[in-house]
């Protein structure tokens, strides 16, 4: 478990610095699809090295069953991707981020409903806290109205990344050779070579940049890294657990938020005053309340 936790808090850090570092490239080129087009092209080239040392013999256990995976998997994670980047020009990166720990809900009643999960009160409890935490802390004044089709996207991004989520888990246990990391890089690095793969067709319509591959690679490589951590805390402690433990990324990336603010990157984000950050103290001990409460209940 302990694995587990620290794989999901890595995790949780690493795509605070992903999600402010695609907020700068979208300020500049203000296009979530060749965004989207360059960060999986950057993956897909970091992947290529590592699929090839670190792939898991034991994917190939059940072809049929890794096929269907993965042709899942990309589907749902390239609709996440595009989608998270059309949110993101209504909604700031940091409240954007937060927002995503709605998941969890979504997540925990579809692992409940249809793969026979079992979550006891004390679970519950701390879904509903971890959630709460997420949507109060994006509290203040937003530089950006949120519209309709704001929400239809973060509502679409959501459900894309819980499917994407539950065929992570599935193939880390298919994986299942006994070094939970080595198979984290390997699953992850496997996916992303043919991600990168299925997006080479894509640069034909928006003609390759050697600038804007440049730009989307610092978000394509950290965000490459959270997803090794976020596919060995799902293979360690599943993604609910995994889930409820990211949702404190809200508060990291409120933190870097403030902290670009300071340096004069204001334009990134949002502005917040000495009540927001009460609030967000509040919702931080709320968050942090509800992994304990989840990680004393999986005992």
């Amino acid at each position: 478990m302990v694995i587990g936790i620290f794989a999901a808090a890595l995790c949780a850090l690493l795509q605070s610095f992903s999600y402010i570092s695609s907020a700068a490239f979208m300020k500049r080129y203000n296009s979530s699809f060749k965004l989207m087009v360059y960060s999986q092209l950057a993956m897909g080239v970091v992947s290529v090295p590592l699929s090839i040392i670190f792939f898991p013999a034991g994917l190939f256990k059940d072809i049929p069953l890794l096929i269907g995976f993965m042709v899942l998997w990309v589907a749902v994670t390239c609709s996440g991707q595009f989608l998270f980047f059309a949110t993101q020009k209504h909604i700031e990166s940091s409240r954007l981020s937060s927002l995503l720990g709605l998941k969890i809900v979504v997540l925990a009643i579809t692992t409940a409903l249809f793969f026979g999960e079992k979550i006891s009160l004390l679970q519950v409890i701390a879904i509903i806290l971890a959630t709460s935490g997420a949507v109060a802390i994006n509290g203040g004044v937003s530089t950006r109205k949120v519209t309709l089709i704001a929400v239809l996207y973060l509502m679409g991004a959501i459900l894309s990344y819980c499917f994407a989520d539950l065929m992570e888990t599935k193939l880390m246990k298919l994986s299942n050779s006994g070094n939970i990391w080595l198979d984290g890089l390997g699953v992850c690095a496997t996916c992303y070579v043919l991600l990168g793969i299925c997006m080479l067709p894509l640069l034909r319509k928006v003609g390759f940049s050697f600038e804007q591959l440049t730009y989307g690679s610092p978000y394509g490589v950290l965000y490459f890294s959270s997803q090794v951590a976020l596919f060995v805390s799902f293979g360690a402690i599943g993604p609910v657990f995994a889930n409820v433990i990211q949702s404190s990324r809200g508060i990291i990336s409120v933190i870097i938020g403030i902290v670009l603010g300071r340096m004069g990157f204001a334009a990134l984000d949002a502005k917040g005053d000495r009540r927001l950050w009460v609030r967000r103290m509040i919702c931080a001990v709320i968050m942090t309340s509800a992994i304990i409460i989840y990680a004393l209940s999986s005992r």
